[in-house]
């Protein structure tokens, strides 16, 4: 009878005991809190898209297992756009054009409330191409900026 090799053994019930144990979980940076998938103890990959420029969709980062705070980015995946569009019309539609577009372009989007929405551009994307897509978008839409609230609020 052949003798079960205890390294492959090992890493079997890791992988189980990783399915069982890992899953959702809720993260928090300052100001914002968002859902992330456990990877590891002290390891997970974001699952929303944030407000926050340091944090991105996909992202690996590293937290703090007692109070899920996140301490540092450790694989970069997307940086987060955010984008104004008009208010008017049918709201759903006009959000579904944008997500359709956008999405074919290979950039996700989530909502945040009627008139903006954020955008996970993948890292390494030209900042001209970015541009050039949110011009051309069927919808007129456009970057939302700490300026463009300060002008809003003035």
């Amino acid at each position: 009878m052949k003798k079960k090799n205890p390294e492959i053994f090992q890493k079997v019930v890791l992988v189980e005991k990783t399915e069982k144990e890992y899953k959702h979980i809720k993260l928090f940076v300052p100001g914002e809190s968002f859902w992330a998938m456990q990877l590891s103890e002290d390891t997970a990959q974001v699952d929303n898209i944030l407000l926050s420029a340091n944090i991105g969709l996909k992202d690996i980062v590293k937290f703090n297992p007692e109070n899920k705070e996140v301490i540092s980015v450790i694989e970069k995946k997307t940086d987060t756009l955010a984008i104004k569009y008009p208010e008017g019309g049918n709201i759903k539609k006009t959000y579904k054009k944008l997500y359709d577009y956008f999405e074919g372009k290979g950039i996700q989007v989530e909502g945040m409330f009627p008139g903006v929405c954020l955008l996970s551009v993948p890292v390494g994307v030209p900042e001209n191409a970015i541009t050039q897509i949110v011009a051309e978008c069927p919808i007129k839409v456009e970057f939302l900026t700490n300026e463009s609230e300060e002008d809003e609020n003035e």
